[in-house]
């Protein structure tokens, strides 16, 4: 039997373990990278072999966590929907939606990388799921520049503390290769030169999320200029402001339709904005609603 008849969903024979890794990963997960989870629940109610194959994952998907600590790697840490399980637990490495490598330092006391940490990350780096890599020390060296810079398949990176230029170098090397879809900044520092690479990212084709602490009206002037130039450039895309103060752009907007307790949408035909309350209740008004929003989502369309 050849391997289209393999695949196949209308094959008698088919079953969803059959399916490729990146099937689940380039298809289920990376479309779905703007949704809470990586997730997209709508795909669970659909027919045939892909419907079938979103409730596959759905049930199955997992993520996996390695922390590199002083240079010393941890155990892998599993999750199922983000509750902790244990190591000897099944499952089958194609669910795995996400592989996460958290990098600290507690010392800028330097020692080289052994290659057998090398060897260990490009293998995790290698193995199905998508990469992501978490900053909690801006002390880096070259060397894990160079490493970090090498992992073509990193798709997120999340940046929990400031601005150094070492981080901003690999930054600069990430925009460089075009690879990631999403990027998260919990900094404050990062200065215009930040401004300008978060803005450069919005741009490039591959990637689809920017997630931010705190409202810069700068940045958010920016970024809107830059919609206003070429509204197809940031087309499927989103910014995320986890802050008080909702920002909002000029512009008609519909009125506000009421999503969930918590959620609040402004929409027009080039723009999509949620704004979320975890306060929220069906009766606020709007004005009562948006007091407590800490939360906004800018989609582009």
């Amino acid at each position: 039997m050849d391997q289209s008849t393999l695949i196949n969903p209308h094959n008698p024979h088919f079953t969803m373990d059959q399916l490729p890794a990146e099937f689940y990963e380039n298809v289920l997960s990376n479309v779905s990278a703007t949704l809470p989870k990586l997730f997209n629940p709508i795909y669970t109610r659909l027919m045939g072999g892909f419907g079938n194959a979103a409730r596959a994952l759905d049930k199955k998907r997992h993520t996996t966590s390695l922390k590199v600590i002083d240079g010393k790697l941890s155990q892998v840490a599993y999750y199922d929907r983000m509750i902790l399980r244990g190591p000897q637990e099944d499952r089958a490495i194609k669910f795995r939606q996400r592989k996460y490598v958290l990098y600290k330092r507690f010392t800028e006391h330097w020692s080289l990388i052994s290659a057998k940490l090398k060897n260990q990350l490009k293998r995790y780096a290698m193995e199905p799921g998508m990469l992501s890599l978490c900053l909690k020390s801006n002390v880096l060296e070259n060397e894990w520049i160079q490493l970090f810079t090498s992992w073509k398949s990193l798709q997120f990176f999340s940046i929990c503390v400031p601005f150094s230029r070492p981080l901003r170098e690999l930054l600069e090397n990430f925009m460089s290769q075009k690879q990631l879809l999403h990027l998260s900044n919990h900094s404050s520092n990062y200065g215009i030169p930040g401004l300008f690479l978060f803005c450069q990212f919005l741009k490039q084709d591959q990637f689809l999320v920017l997630r931010l602490d705190a409202l810069d009206e700068l940045l958010k002037q920016q970024i809107l200029h830059i919609w206003s130039q070429n509204k197809h450039l940031l087309a499927g895309k989103m910014v995320r402001w986890t802050c008080e103060g909702a920002p909002m752009p000029s512009g008609c907007f519909e009125c506000p339709e009421r999503i969930d307790h918590g959620v609040m949408r402004l929409e027009n035909q080039d723009f999509v904005a949620e704004h979320y309350n975890l306060r929220g209740t069906v009766g606020m008004s709007y004005q009562e609603f948006m007091k407590d929003v800490h939360c906004t989502e800018w989609r582009f369309k």
